[in-house]
């Protein structure tokens, strides 16, 4: 496979697509902004400096690091973080999860039997489509999506070869979308490699293969227990453990409206500029897209139907059953719109792990792509030009006519005419691609169909990832500032902006509000520049449950009131647009918010990262405390007091962390809200506190003994 030009050429192409953030700008948009670029700065901080990153310090005032599935300490290319610049190393590992979507979903087509012409097109179809496109916004999910193809792949060849080299790429495949910390994505890639196992391999292997495929599956969740065991800790501590309500359930459904996308790239609006009013779909999907875009075109789509319903190299039972698992997925993804899917939410057990019916379409991914690339030499039978005609001719009358009548039916008002521009734009082009791919059809041309997939799904995709100068990533003036007011082992606590709706900028592009983000530590960015932060939004519900429950209390409280709880959590500094009237703190900075509106920066005098309590009422300060050393894992703290008393941490009181007063084992207690404490009696001591959690290490332990087995299995059988 590796001296096939079609290959290479696909790599090519891959590279080519992406030569911005390789050579130019950066990757920033959404969660890679707010989330993680910084993680992966304080994971490869904490290896350089000899440290395991088993707790992270700066987030929700302290949270496991490792176990965070988000983080992926696990998966393999963080290895480019210790060896590159951070920010290269960052790019680069985004591009090279789009190179493995290709190779891996080309290498799935020719496991098939298909021709290295319809692998081109299967590895395109799965790596340009917009739904993989919009992961790289999340970097979990994206790294995760090259594994699914491999999986299939792996357990069709070993079911046919009976290889047992096989096995073990199946059970590898299988593991590092789990290690990626995209447990949905490996539960539906389980469910297809599964069913295929059972459904086609009763026509093409033995009862012993099918249950080697079965074996590789197990194998995958042996070898990622390092990640999924401290997971499932951290998970049952968050409040993701209380099931999510309907309505937040649902809150990313795919609007029946939006089903068009399918075939005209963003139907709904661009997604890449700054003003929200450009997304008119807004008002049926939360206010903004969780996958920025679904866009399969035209041309795939039918390829797809041809790959499904004509005989050829993949055998029937798998065309049906990839026909399947495509159709369910997109009706799943409707979600809210389905009137059965209230009582799916309220009975299917562990449904709430699948937070956004939206992400049911990854059932789609892998099978759309496959039957496309099934669909090249079946399409040339020229039974598809009439729908394609069809098709074509209805974009071509839509983008005509959308401005008036068609437009009030999908969007209930008429477009605006900058909005209407926009979209004739994106009809124009789907029609053109359809008129192109007729074209194709009647030439009976392969390569030809294979370049026009290519091109229409890489222009289509062009504006789905936005990038920016890697200027955005130069920690801002305000971070040292605070930094200054933190001192030693101080908090931010930073109220959330009101909705800003038109920002200070001088252009549309949505770099704007990152950029503003990072110049007022914005919601997570403060944590990119080392601050530690306490009671901020918990977007992924993956906070420790207390303070998660705290944050949500505390922003009810006038502010004499809040000030209490945020001294006892160590909040030394303070931003907010309010103006706190109070002799607790003091106004360091006052700077310009995105809404034009001031912003101040405030030290809250009263904050103190360590506090000792007396057990009985004590004139004065019977005690002093002071930090002997601190790193990720460890506090130690030296205490000389005249009475006994509690010593109270600003970190968040955990399972895992071990306390000792002189070397002797002391109970871990919580304090305040959910703070961590322990009970020190008079005179002079050290206490220090480590994290010393059993899941991570019963978890590689696991891992390891999965991995013996699996290559004992290798070896001997």
């Amino acid at each position: 496979m590796l001296r096939e030009r079609a290959l290479w050429l696909l790599c090519a192409c891959i590279l080519a697509f992406f030569y911005r953030p390789l050579f130019v700008e950066t990757f920033f948009f959404r969660d890679l902004t707010l989330l993680f670029y910084g993680k992966k700065l304080l994971f490869a901080e904490a290896l350089k400096s000899g440290q395991i990153p088993l707790w992270d310090p700066l987030m929700h005032g302290g949270q496991p690091f490792l176990a965070e599935p988000n983080h992926s300490a696990f998966y393999p290319t963080n290895v480019l973080f210790l060896l590159l610049p951070a920010l290269a190393a960052f790019n680069i590992n985004i591009v090279l999860q789009f190179l493995l979507c290709g190779v891996s979903a080309y290498f799935l087509a020719r496991a098939l039997g298909l021709s290295t012409t319809s692998a081109f097109v299967t590895g395109c179809v799965y790596t340009f489509c917009g739904y993989v496109l919009s992961s790289a916004n999340l970097m979990n999910l994206m790294q995760a999506m090259p594994w699914p193809p491999a999986l299939l792949a792996s357990v069709h060849l070993l079911l046919v070869e009976r290889r047992k080299r096989w096995l073990v790429a199946g059970a590898i495949s299988g593991a590092l979308p789990l290690l990626a910390g995209a447990a949905e994505l490996s539960a539906m890639s389980f469910a297809i490699a599964g069913a295929w196992i059972l459904l086609v391999g009763s026509r093409i292997a033995d009862r012993r293969s099918r249950l080697a495929g079965l074996l590789a599956i197990a194998f995958s969740v042996g070898l990622s227990l390092m990640q999924t065991l401290p997971a499932y800790e951290m998970i049952r501590n968050s409040s993701r453990r209380e099931k999510n309500d309907y309505a937040t359930f649902v809150q990313w459904s795919v609007s029946p409206r939006r089903l068009p996308e399918l075939v005209v790239p963003q139907f709904f609006g661009p997604t890449d500029t700054l003003a929200r009013r450009d997304y008119w779909g807004g008002r049926y999907e939360s206010g903004y897209p969780y996958i920025i875009s679904i866009y399969f075109g035209t041309a795939t789509l039918l390829l797809a139907l041809a790959g499904a319903l004509a005989s050829g190299t993949i055998p029937r039972r798998g065309r049906i059953l990839l026909a399947v698992f495509a159709a369910g997925g997109s009706i799943l993804s409707l979600g809210l719109y389905l009137p059965f899917f209230h009582f799916v939410w309220a009975h299917v057990p562990f449904i709430s792990m699948f937070r956004f019916p939206v992400k049911a379409l990854q059932f789609a991914l892998v099978p759309i792509a496959l039957l496309a690339g099934a669909g090249v030499e079946a399409a040339m039978k020229r039974r598809f030009v009439l729908p394609a005609a069809v098709v074509t001719l209805i974009l071509l009358l839509g983008a005509i006519a959308f401005r008036g009548a068609l437009a009030r039916a999908f969007f209930v008002d008429a477009l605006p005419p900058e909005s209407a521009v926009e979209l004739t734009r994106s009809l124009m082009h789907a029609a053109i691609a359809s008129a192109l791919f007729i074209v194709a059809l009647l030439t009976k041309q392969q390569r030809a169909i294979a370049a026009l997939v290519l091109v229409d799904l890489a222009v289509a995709g062009w504006r789905v990832n936005s990038y920016a100068s890697s200027e955005l990533f130069v920690a801002p003036p305000l971070a040292a500032k605070v930094r200054a007011i933190l001192g030693d082992g101080g908090r931010l606590y930073r109220t959330a902006d009101p909705f800003v709706q038109t920002l200070n900028v001088p252009t549309n592009d949505n770099v704007w509000l990152a950029w503003w983000d990072i110049q007022l530590l914005s919601r997570y960015t403060a944590a990119t520049w080392g601050i530690p932060l306490v009671f901020h939004e918990d977007y992924d519900g993956l906070a420790p449950i207390q303070m998660s429950r705290m944050t949500g209390a505390i922003a009810k409280l006038p502010w004499n009131e809040r000030l209490k709880v945020l001294s006892a959590a160590g909040a030394t500094a303070i931003i907010t647009p309010d103006l706190i009237d109070s002799p607790a703190v003091e106004v360091i900075e006052k700077v310009r918010g995105a809404n034009g509106l001031p912003l101040y920066v405030y030290r809250n005098k009263a904050s103190r990262p360590l506090r000792f309590n007396p057990a009985t009422p004590h004139p004065g300060n019977p005690a002093t405390v002071k930090t002997l050393e601190r790193t990720m894992n460890r506090w130690s703290v030296e205490v000389s007091t005249s009475t006994p008393g509690r010593l109270t941490f600003n970190d968040t009181w955990y399972p895992g962390w071990k306390m000792t007063v002189d070397g002797e084992p002391r109970p871990q207690l919580r304090a305040d809200f959910g703070l961590s404490a322990v009970d020190v009696p008079a005179g002079r001591h050290i206490v220090p506190k480590s994290d010393r959690p059993r899941l991570p290490l019963i978890g590689l332990i696991g891992s390891i003994a999965t991995a013996l087995a699996l290559a004992f299995f290798r070896l001997n059988q």
